[in-house]
């Protein structure tokens, strides 16, 4: 689905620039008794750690039972988040599942992360490449494909934290629907939520934290009857490649519509009316 809004899970960076205190031994950094806290607690298990700086975040890189993992820490002992680089077979059976009856099915499996963030919802990660192509495909627990886009072969997690006031909002509006991702850009913060069995992009203005407008794609059934024929008859040459509804703060739900013909591609804006905007 295109939108207005880039989907990624970059939040405020397209690099990660890591720092130690010594880079011959990175051993040497400890961080405060805080930081060493929270880790301990969360993963009283772990072996081989090392530590440095990420960010501002306090990063330890170690083994869980076994597992490669990363998590992030503030100094004030705030946990953020954990990358894990898991096997596929440790995947929950409905991601596995939704993985096996998709397209990629038959892609070569590269790597699979699972990425837990503070106010979200776990997600997993899974790399898959055919021939030049390498794609990123992003499930919920629940085997919901919610995301697949190009491979850049960055670091693609960074921590997040939600403000109150949009957390509220989201949890108020939309029954404690489960946040999967957010960024922020060109001063929005846009919020992914899974919502009645769909994804849907909820959006704010950053400045501010107020609510904008929340999209989510349709299909054509959904569409009133009046509307889309009057798309049909106005732009008969066209072919519809994608519909979103969207709800707008001002209280004026649209319908866009985004159409084809050849390589020419046109967005038509329709309200609740039947009015083209």
């Amino acid at each position: 689905m295109k939108t207005r809004f880039t989907i990624l899970i970059l939040l405020l960076a397209t690099t990660l620039t890591a720092t130690s205190c010594d880079k011959d031994d990175d051993n040497n950094y400890r961080p405060n008794e805080k930081v060493i806290g929270t880790f301990n607690s969360k993963y009283p298990d772990a072996q081989h750690v090392e530590w440095e700086i990420k960010n501002n975040y306090n990063v330890a890189e170690f083994r869980n039972n076994g597992i490669k993992t990363e998590t992030w820490i503030n100094s004030s002992g705030i946990w953020y988040m954990t990358e894990s680089d898991i096997p596929f077979e440790s995947l929950p059976e409905a991601v596995k599942t939704s993985f096996n009856a998709s397209e990629y099915a038959q892609w070569r499996k590269e790597d699979v992360d699972k990425v837990e963030r503070a106010d979200m919802e776990t997600i997993y990660v899974i790399e898959v490449e055919q021939g030049n192509q390498e794609m990123d495909l992003y499930y919920t627990e629940d085997g919901n494909l919610f995301k697949a886009v190009p491979d850049n072969d960055s670091d693609n997690y960074l921590p997040t934290s939600l403000p109150e006031e949009i957390k509220n909002f989201i949890n108020q509006t939309y029954d404690n629907a489960p946040i999967i991702d957010m960024e922020i850009e060109l001063g929005f913060i846009e919020v992914e939520i899974w919502d009645n069995n769909r994804k849907k992009e909820v959006i704010f203005a950053a400045k501010d934290n107020k609510w904008q407008l929340t999209t989510w794609e349709i299909r054509e059934n959904e569409v009133p009857a009046d509307i889309l024929n009057l798309i049909r008859s106005r732009y008969a040459d066209y072919l519809i490649d994608d519909i979103d509804y969207e709800e707008r703060a001002n209280g004026t739900n649209v319908y866009l519509f985004e159409l084809e013909k050849g390589k020419e591609e046109l967005q038509v804006v329709v309200d609740s009316e039947g009015n083209i905007l």
